[in-house]
């Protein structure tokens, strides 16, 4: 895994010109990759690294190894970028939007460097990074419905499928009750299938899979047993 991500890293540099990288400071990968970007910088003079920290005490809870490990990359980055003081559920969340921002943020000046029209900038570009968020609530927004429909029928004596489930309990109506609970739970399974298909659709950095990873693993898989 690292010799290919390195492989990847120098790819980049080579046939893209990239030579600003931002890594997340995870466990795993993102360490893996600023390390190898930093033993890189001698060889390949003007790249740089910048480390994006979702809170201060990102590196609190672990270990005394990976601390040091961690305080010994952001002190050789030449930038460090500190999203918030303090964690939230949502800082690291905020720490990816981050990276993925200003990894695009000069999208539009290139697509009109490329002479496309307005038209086509807005339609091909804008409107799949303005849909991102959005489809990426669908899947929530579904499941926020079908609870609210469980109290809002329930407080407001709406006849529906909300007031059911609950009037099925108190009646100890367990076939209502198991057929509810089932056409509930296929909804917000739907809707997450779903809104997993469309993030494949309007962001083609997400894949579902990658075929050529999981080909090559099964082949080494079939291999190893042969023998």
């Amino acid at each position: 895994l690292k010799q290919k991500l390195r492989d990847e890293i120098i790819r980049q540099i080579e046939e893209n010109g990239v030579t600003h990288f931002i890594t997340g400071m995870a466990i795993g990968v993102d360490m893996f990759a600023a390390e190898i970007v930093l033993g890189l910088k001698s060889a390949y003079n003007g790249i740089t690294l910048e480390c994006a920290i979702p809170c201060e005490t990102q590196a609190e809870k672990w270990s005394e190894a990976l601390r040091d490990r961690y305080f010994d990359i952001a002190s050789k980055c030449d930038k460090e970028t500190l999203l918030q003081q303090r964690y939230t559920p949502d800082c690291m969340h905020k720490r990816n939007r981050y990276m993925v921002d200003q990894a695009n943020s000069d999208y539009v000046k290139f697509a009109k460097a490329k002479g496309l029209s307005q038209k086509e900038i807005f339609s091909r570009h804008i409107m799949k990074n303005a849909l991102i968020p959005i489809v990426n609530g669908i899947p929530q927004s579904v499941v926020a419905c079908i609870s609210g429909a469980l109290i809002t029928e329930s407080a407001f004596a709406i006849p529906g499928m909300g007031k059911m489930l609950p009037d099925a309990i108190k009646q100890m109506n367990n076939n209502m009750v198991v057929t509810l609970v089932f056409i509930f739970a296929a909804f917000a399974m739907i809707a997450v299938i779903c809104g997993d298909v469309l993030m494949t659709v309007v962001d083609p950095r997400i894949q579902l899979a990658n075929k050529k990873y999981y080909s090559g693993k099964t082949k080494r898989g079939e291999a190893d047993a042969k023998q």
